[in-house]
């Protein structure tokens, strides 16, 4: 299953909340890395 049919389907389930999580940790991740 492709990574977006495994987010749409998060969105689905209401798991928005942790899918924006996982969002903010990678975004924090790459704006630090430097």
């Amino acid at each position: 299953m492709p990574p977006d049919n495994a987010l749409a389907q998060k969105l689905l389930d209401g798991d928005y909340s942790l899918v924006n999580i996982e969002l903010k940790r990678l975004v924090i991740k790459f704006t630090c890395d430097d």
